[in-house]
């Protein structure tokens, strides 16, 4: 596991003015929206040191979570991870950012040459090195990511490959050929800051840790520098050349070198002194297996360092001992070796992990728990145990892999110089995605991430701060986490500081792995404590409030030590208000003067450490005044207007201007005379009036009034006034008579109804129909009003009224006297029950009594219905005129119990009361029975028997609706709906070897279906067509991937016949080693003599999951192969090609037999090298030349160039020629005209390349005269 980071490791400075932006932008509480950080690999061999180890663990086994793939543009650099995205170079000279979670490409940046060394990320910028000489500086996230622009560029005249590291705001980098300095360079401006000369250039990335740095040479020399001041420390000579590889740097200070080409040792000095510690032995000597007469030549990876221990990989040329006097080369191979890190002792050295590239690059280890991973040019990714050096698994790319892996999370990353980009993840795993790494957190933090492994058996979540001390745990969990919360972090009372969070996940057994995490707690200081305001205004001075305080406790002692007070000043209790004024720690007073007389001031005053403000300490207010008090109003009196009280006075003479100005006058009101408390009403000066409406008309009210000045200072009171006013009289003799359905009313008007006192606003009528008791309001009439006629009365009822006067202030009169008027009856018809006839509900009744004679004769049925008994309705369902006993119900639907009732509304407008209830049920129809499916040919026949619904009184089908399914069970979708009476259909929409389900239901007029009826299964394992010899055909056939489709030309074919196409499968036709699909298909006619008599096209499909499950890398590998029944083997057809647009392969042929679609295997090998000639040689002048070249095998296209040179190597003549993988096989000559030629001889060479593979020939051609 990664070590913490000490100060300087990355750029982090504690300079709070710095972080505040850092704060907005990964501040992250409990209240926040939680998101998942990947955890960062910001550099080569993830830091500055080059540890090449993970905060996290993702163990075997991995699974390809996505890939990249550009062929194009092979990939060297080493990714870094930041933000969610993955960084990295190739050689097309482009920066790529991938999105980290699906690899799609997020935006890309094209330097002038191969980008081969690893960015950086400091600080949300990437910084690249490129072969073109300069050093870039981009944004993570650029404003413009169609097109990025640097913020600068710093060119270094030389071919950059050496990996920048970043310290103290300055990157560090070794220049490339042909100049040889270490550079430094201001990350900010772009501009050199120091440089040192070494006697080579190189490839080697250096390590950096506080202010030493160690790099190696092209010369085999390491150089360490004191950053400081740029000087030499010490230095190493190596044996040879070190090109990329790079030095690691341990914690306490010990520096790690290894040596390359013909001595393999491990060097450890002291960082600071260069004191040598130990050297190992030759391991290439004593581990290797190489020829002991030619002795070794090795290349060398980067060192790795974790837990006492270094990691290194080692390429060689591997020899085995035959036996038999001699040792037989086996070519070079790669192994990793671990070596003790306190005493250089080896403690194993794997297996061969493949093979290097053919320049001698190998991939670096990466660390992740007990595992290493490490890339080899066989195409593989390799994971190691690091405890035996034993190959755990092995993971597959399209190309050799050079670059180190980086890891993040769950996952693996690493590109290959074909130019894939892959992703492995795991399950196994261990790590924190939340907060960030150096996030700035405070308060209660969420940490999120994963603890989920085989044998898992529990979790333990704990922190520790930097600067030393114990661990204390968050949270312990015997469940397994996937992405989620894993504990609350509590970092409200904890020092500010850096954190490390350590994740340790315990497996049943006693092995445990941890990640880890760094975050930065910042919590706000605490609050400033006993805030007093106090006016220290007098008559002489301008407005003055003294502020004192006691400081926070934060102050010089806290772990957020305060920076300043800030004092906010508000004109409103409990709320902040704006900053008046910041006072540095140490000054807890303060005299407001930018303020006013008679304005009350809140203050609250809060501790500020340059990040955070302190919640603010409790307000205290204070207001200034003056002391002088201004002369009282004059005249006070009042009067009655519409029952409310209008206060009259004149103004104070100082209502006006100066000192004593009044700002407003106080009211004050109380039922006892000389009863004042406080002021009832206040209004702005000039004001000379009051109407007091919040009266009760029977208590009494006594009133004086004071003027108020600017300084809150209140004058003597005027004399005080008092009145009551009363309730307003009744109505009087009150009557009432009924006329048909109407009850008319009549009453004499209130004795106040006009009055300025007790000012009328209405009449109340109240009605009761039980016997004189619980009166409601009726209606509110308003003034002057004296009748009212009640027409929302109902037959045989007796109703009671009264009547009360309201005056303007709501308050009311004593009641009229009661007024009986009786209503008579009408008589509600009587309902007999509902039946069902063809779905839907008749309902019958009889005629009511009082229809069409009677006191209240009928005018109307109003006929209601529910679902629930008795509850109904106000609003009719259906009204009806009189004389109706009946009324079909069309709307009815199947199993919903109805329930209806009626009323009679006769011609007064009045209803009675409801008749009997009665009630009625419309069943569901019976599905049709005995569905059956029977394969006919090209289609499927199916029949049924109709419902028992159909003949029946009360049923109600109106259809049947087919459905068809491709599975048992489930996924049913209609294709039909037939009429009823119907017993048949055919289906002709089906496809050939598909297996088909199929059901039917019974559909009644209100949409209701019945059950399903029993399934019917059959499938159509073949479909025929008939050929017309004389035509030209297309048949298109459907199946379950896309059509196939063939076509004839006219006379195609010996005779007119039936082609038959089935489905087969591979167990009677064996792959035997050929990557097929899944589709095998057999076409015959149906004569025995019928043959194909030119050729025909074929076209069959293909799906993108056929090729996923079938392992074909690209679709443009596919190809039509036919099954060889004689020697029971499939083999390719030449004249097949991949349409991908319609995703078939088509071919031509003369024979039909059984075909399916595979892949390609493409040989590599581009010409026949026997097949390269020119014709005739020697040529004569007068002759044309003719180079011949016959293609082998092509991977969408090859180029053919041909170059002409004279014997001293001049360029006479060149041809160049495309083709496609359509002319493998295929035999091409180019003719030259030598007419103008010099006889003598000459050198051609015929280049072939496709894609990375390239094969040049090169032979001599004689021209005579």
């Amino acid at each position: 596991m990664k070590k913490n980071e000490p100060n300087g490791k990355f750029t982090f400075v504690l300079n709070k003015m710095i972080q505040v932006f850092i704060v907005l932008l990964f501040t992250y509480t409990l209240t926040t929206n939680h998101c998942l950080f990947a955890s960062p690999w910001k550099a080569f061999q993830n830091d500055a040191q080059r540890t090449g180890v993970a905060n996290d663990v993702a163990l075997p086994e991995l699974s390809l979570n996505w890939s990249y793939i550009n062929a194009s543009a092979g990939i060297m650099s080493s990714p870094v991870i930041h933000d969610g995205k993955v960084f990295f170079g190739d050689r097309h000279g482009y920066l790529r950012v991938l999105n980290l979670t699906t690899g799609e490409e997020l935006w890309n940046y094209s330097a002038s040459d191969w980008i081969d060394a690893s960015p950086v990320i400091n600080n949300g910028y990437v910084y690249v090195a490129s072969r073109d000489g300069n050093v870039y500086k981009l944004k993570t996230n650029p404003d413009d990511i169609e097109s990025p622009e640097p913020e600068w560029v710093y060119d270094t005249e030389s071919n950059l490959c050496s990996s920048p590291a970043i310290y103290n705001n300055k990157l560090y980098i070794l220049s490339g050929h042909p100049i040889g300095e270490i550079l430094e360079i201001d990350i900010n401006t772009g501009l050199l800051t120091n440089s040192f000369n070494v006697p080579s250039s190189g490839f080697s990335s250096p390590a950096v840790k506080d202010h030493y740095l160690v790099v190696g040479t092209n010369t085999g020399k390491y150089f360490c520098i004191d950053t400081n001041n740029f000087t030499e420390k010490w230095n190493l000579q190596a044996v040879s050349n070190l090109q990329y590889t790079s030095p690691v740097i341990s914690d306490d200070n010990k520096v790690y070198m290894t040596s390359r080409g013909h001595s393999t040792i491990v060097y450890c000095k002291d960082l600071v002194t260069g004191n040598a510690l130990w050297e190992s032995v030759d391991i290439a000597d004593t581990y290797l297996k190489i020829d002991p007469n030619s002795g070794p030549y090795t290349t060398s990876s980067s060192l790795s360092l974790d837990d006492g221990k270094l990691y290194v990989a080692y390429a060689f040329p591997y020899y085995e001992w035959n036996g038999g006097g001699w040792w037989d080369s086996l070519g070079d191979r790669v192994k990793l070796v671990c070596l003790n890190a306190a005493t250089g002792d080896v403690l194993w050295v794997s297996s061969v992990l493949g093979e290097p590239d053919s320049s001698g690059l190998i991939s670096s280890p990466s660390k992740s728990g007990d595992v290493i991973y490490i890339g080899s040019a066989d195409t593989y990714l390799y994971a190691v145990n690091a405890s035996t050096g034993g190959i755990i698994n092995r993971y597959v790319s399209n190309g050799k892999i050079v670059g180190t892996p980086a890891i993040s999370n769950d996952a693996v990353y690493f590109g290959t110089l074909s130019g894939g980009f892959y992703c492995y993840s795991s399950s196994n795993v261990a790590y924190i995605s939340a907060p960030a790494d150096y996030a700035m957190v405070y308060g209660t933090v969420a940490v999120t991430g994963s603890a989920n492994m085989s044998d898992f058996s529990n979790y333990i979540l704990q922190y520790r701060n930097d600067s030393g001390g114990s661990w204390s745990i968050i949270t312990t969990s015997a469940q397994q986490k996937l992405s989620e919360m894993l504990g609350i972090w509590d970092a409200a009372n904890i020092v500010d500081s850096t954190y490390t969070l350590k994740l340790i996940l315990n497996k049943t057994g006693g092995t445990s792995y941890y990640a880890l995490a760094t975050a930065w707690v910042n919590n706000p200081p605490k609050v400033p404590a006993s805030l007093v305001a106090v006016n220290i205004t007098n008559s002489t001075t301008a407005p003055r409030i003294s502020l004192t305080f006691t400081k926070s406790d934060d102050e010089s002692t806290g772990s957020a030590d305060v920076y300043a007070y800030r004092i906010y000043r508000s004109q409103i209790s409990g709320n902040t208000g704006s900053l008046v004024t910041t006072v540095p720690a140490g000054s807890y007073s303060y005299i407001d003067t930018s303020i006013s007389y008679g304005v009350t001031y809140y203050y609250t005053v809060k501790a500020y450490d340059n990040v955070w403000e302190s919640s603010g300490s409790v307000q205290s207010w204070a207001c200034p005044l003056d002391g002088i008090i201004p002369t009282a109003p004059l005249t006070f009196s009042y009067s009655v207007i519409n029952g409310n009280i209008l206060l009259l006075w004149e103004k104070s003479v100082d209502d006006g201007t100066g000192i004593n100005d009044v700002s407003e006058y106080q009211i004050f009101r109380s039922t006892i005379s000389g009863g004042y408390v406080s002021a009832y009403q206040s209004v702005v000066k000039g004001t000379t009036h009051y109407l007091d409406t919040d009266i009760d008309v029977l208590s009494t009210y006594y009133y004086i009034l004071k003027a108020v000045d600017g300084g809150h200072n209140l004058s003597n009171p005027c004399p005080e006034v008092s009145t009551m006013l009363g309730l307003p009289g009744p109505a009087m003799n009150f009557t009432g008579n009924v006329f048909g359905l109407r009850a008319n009313l009549n009453w004499e008007k209130s004795i106040d109804d006009g009055a300025i006192k007790n000012n009328v606003s209405a009449y109340v009528v109240y009605r009761s129909s039980e016997n004189n008791t619980n009166y409601s309001e009726l209606v509110v009439l308003g003034a002057g009003t004296t009748t009212y006629q009640d027409t929302a009365i109902t037959n045989n009822v007796s109703y009671f009224y009264k009547v009360r006067v309201r005056d303007s202030r709501n308050n009311y009169s004593t009641e009229s006297n009661v007024v009986e008027l009786i209503i008579p009856a009408t008589n509600a018809p009587e309902l007999q029950n509902g039946y069902i006839t063809r779905g839907n509900i008749m309902l019958l009744w009889n005629l009511s009594a009082d229809d069409g004679q009677g006191l209240n004769v009928v005018s109307q049925y109003h006929v209601y219905r529910s679902t629930v008994s008795t509850v109904y309705s106000d609003t009719p369902y259906v009204v009806l005129p009189q004389g109706t006993t009946h009324y079909l119900f069309a709307d009815t639907q199947s199993l919903i119990r109805y329930y209806y009732t009626i009323k009679v509304f006769d011609t007064y407008g009045k209803l009675s009361s409801y008749s009997n209830e009665v009630t009625a049920l419309v069943p569901l129809p019976v599905a049709p029975l005995n569905l059956t499916a029977s394969a006919i040919q090209n289609y499927i026949a199916l029949s049924w028997e109709k419902s028992a619904d159909e003949d029946n009184v009360s049923g109600s089908v109106v259809s049947y609706e087919l459905y068809r399914s491709t599975f048992t069970g489930g996924g049913f979708a209609i294709i039909k709906t037939l009429s009823f009476g119907t017993t048949y259909y055919d289906d002709r929409e089906t496809i050939i070897n598909t297996d088909y389900f199929y059901t039917i239901r019974s559909v009644d007029k209100s949409g209701n279906y019945s059950d399903w009826s029993a399934q019917a299964k059959t499938r159509i394992v073949s479909k025929t067509v008939d050929v017309d010899v004389a035509k030209k055909e297309e048949v298109v056939m459907q199946t379950d991937v896309g059509e196939i489709t063939i076509v004839f030309e006219p006379n195609s074919i010996s005779q007119n016949d039936t082609l038959s196409i089935t489905r087969v499968t591979k167990e009677t036709y064996p792959e035997r080693g050929t990557a097929l699909l899944d589709h095998i298909w057999k076409l015959t006619f149906s004569k025995p003599d019928t043959v194909l008599t030119k050729q025909v096209t074929i076209n069959f499909p293909y799906s993108d999951t056929e090729i996923t499950d079938a392992k074909i890398f690209s679709e443009n590998l596919l190809r039509i192969f036919r099954f060889d029944e004689n020697k029971r083997i499939w083999k390719m057809s030449n004249a097949s090609r991949v349409v991908p647009d319609k995703k078939q392969v088509e071919m031509t042929t003369d024979r039909f037999s059984v075909f399916s679609i595979g892949a390609y295997k493409y040989s590599g090998k581009l010409l026949e090298k026997k097949e390269v000639y020119v014709y005739p040689s020697p040529a004569k002048r007068t002759d044309k030349v003719y180079f011949k070249y016959k293609l082998y095998d092509v991977f969408e296209t090859v180029d053919i160039n041909i170059k002409v040179y004279s014997i001293t190597d001049q360029l006479i003549w060149e041809n160049t020629a495309t083709y496609t993988d359509q002319d493998a096989g295929k035999t091409f000559t180019t003719q030259w005209n030598i007419s103008n030629i010099a006889s003598g001889v000459y050198i051609f060479k015929v280049e072939a390349k496709s894609g990375n593979f390239k094969e040049t020939y090169t032979k001599k051609l004689a021209v005579i005269q």
